[in-house]
């Protein structure tokens, strides 16, 4: 299994592995009328569009996780890390975290690839990225009812602090880790 920092020639694959890990991972909230809302924020955050820009950007990075087998880079997961303050996305939030932030945006591992350590190269991976880049703090959302979600990141040294609220998916917990340099 290989570890890249994913470039313009990756957004293709990542926008595909965005949707499907979105689809598998919230589907179960969009019941119904609310199914357009599932499809309508996959056009609008899961595109090459989208990934692109955010590469773009310069405050945000995407990681791969590929494993090679006969036919070439099989890729497994990704991860998406950006510089930004948990009161940024959650303005009512009390607490102050040491900056610079750096918030794990996005880390799936596709279902059938799950269970290979895809998970937690992406993560170390994501967290030597923001030690790199000086971060004080690493943060992410993870849905309250997603417990084997907050085991894995509970491993890397992230705690639970807190619970904000999830437009789809109902309540989540913030987990944060203050970073130390290296």
């Amino acid at each position: 299994m290989i570890i890249i920092q994913a470039t313009s020639q990756h957004v293709p694959v990542i926008a595909r592995m965005a949707k499907e890990t979105y689809v598998e991972n919230y589907s179960q909230y969009y019941t119904g009328e609310k199914l357009e809302k599932l499809e309508a924020h996959v056009a609008t955050y899961h595109t090459h569009e989208q990934i692109q820009a955010d590469l773009d950007g310069g405050e945000q990075v995407f990681f791969v996780c590929e494993d090679a087998d006969r036919e070439g880079l099989n890729p497994l997961g990704f991860c998406q890390v950006r510089r930004k303050t948990p009161r940024q996305v959650l303005p009512e939030l009390s607490a102050e975290y040491p900056e610079p932030c750096w918030e794990i945006r996005r880390c799936y591992v596709l279902r059938g690839n799950q269970g290979k350590n895809a998970g937690s190269l992406l993560m170390q991976a994501a967290l030597s990225k923001v030690k790199e880049a000086g971060a004080k703090t690493m943060w992410l959302f993870v849905l309250k009812d997603n417990v084997n979600a907050q085991r894995f990141y509970q491993k890397f040294g992230l705690e639970n602090v807190g619970h904000s609220f999830f437009y789809y998916a109902g309540t989540t917990s913030l987990f944060v880790k203050q970073v130390q340099a290296e």
